[in-house]
Order: C-alpha cells, then sequence, then structure tokens
C-alpha cells in the first residue's frame, strides 16, 4: 500500500487544488480491496468550521476485485470554510470500481476537489459526482486509462441557487489505444 502513498496517480503539479490538498492534509482514508473481493465502503469526511480541511484518500482496487466506494462529506459550517480534497483511485487488472461522492455545503464553504485515477488492463471505473451547494466549488475529475480494454464513466450533477459558483471539469485521458 505504501507505494500507492506516493501521489503517483494524482502528483502535486498535476492542479492547484491537489498541490494544496496534497501538501496540507491532515485526515483522509485508504482503502486497499485485495484481489478477488468484493466490498462496500463508506467515506466520511468531517469538516471543521472556520478552517482549511484538507483531505486525501487513496482507493486500491486489486486484480479482479470489485468494490464501492460512498464518500460523504459532513459538518454545517457556520463561519468561512475550505475544503480540499485529492482523491486517487488505483483498478488493477479486471477491477470493478463504483466511486460515488456527494458534497452538500452551506454557502460559507469553497470547495475544491481533484479525483484522479490510473486504470490497468480491462478495469471499469464509475464516477458520479454530485455537487449541491458551496458558495464556490470546483470539482476536477480524470479518468487515466493506461491499458488496453480500461474503461471508465465520468458523470456530475449539481445544483445551486443566487450567487453560488459551481464548475466540474470531467476528462477521460486514453494513454493508450482501445480503451473507452
Amino acid at each position: 500500500m505504501e507505494h500507492y502513498l506516493q501521489g503517483e496517480s494524482l502528483p502535486a503539479d498535476a492542479h492547484w487544488f491537489s498541490a494544496l490538498s496534497g501538501a496540507l492534509y491532515a485526515d483522509g482514508a485508504a482503502v486497499f480491496v485485495p484481489p478477488q473481493v468484493k466490498a462496500e465502503v463508506t467515506i466520511e469526511l468531517p469538516a471543521v468550521s472556520g478552517t482549511l480541511n484538507a483531505f486525501r484518500i487513496v482507493v486500491v482496487a486489486g486484480e479482479g476485485s470489485e468494490v464501492s466506494i460512498f464518500e460523504k462529506t459532513s459538518g454545517v459550517p457556520k463561519a468561512e470554510t475550505i475544503v480540499a480534497t485529492g482523491t486517487e483511485v488505483y483498478a488493477g487488472p479486471n477491477a470493478n470500481v463504483n466511486y460515488y461522492a456527494l458534497q452538500e455545503w452551506p454557502e460559507t464553504v469553497t470547495h475544491l476537489a481533484a479525483y484522479r485515477s490510473h486504470q490497468e488492463r480491462d478495469s471499469r471505473l464509475d464516477w458520479l459526482i454530485g455537487t449541491f451547494g458551496a458558495g464556490f466549488s470546483q470539482v476536477w475529475t480524470e479518468s487515466g486509462l493506461a491499458a488496453e480494454g480500461a474503461s471508465s464513466n465520468v458523470l456530475g450533477t449539481y445544483f445551486g441557487d443566487g450567487d453560488r459558483h459551481i464548475e466540474q471539469s470531467l476528462i477521460a485521458n486514453h494513454e493508450v489505444g482501445n480503451t473507452e
């Protein structure tokens, strides 16, 4: 697992808020799903009001594994608060990963998130990123299809009202041929 904690999939120079999250994270989660295992995992990220909350999540799905990750944020910050999250998913050969993230924040929160994967042969990763609220929210999701047969669906949904700024970037990076 230590190899995956080096930030290979989401390096600090990938995006300015991956640099922020990578440099300052103080909390987060590491999930390892062994080969041929099926699992469901819930990750809850508690935000503290009036401060920077920097989280890092690393998920490693072994060969032939199946995992559903449910990322939830919690807390209702009443003071100006920044939440920066950096998430890396490594999907081994023939792994099947479903990653669901729901951010529901009040206007006092600035939310910055980077999600990035590295996918091996015949792996599948489906992202569903839901952004509901925050005064300012910027989410960057990239699937790195690194081997033949790798596939990914990237779905983003968001709702806001008033003067809220919500931005989502959804990217599929076909690093080799024969990927979806």
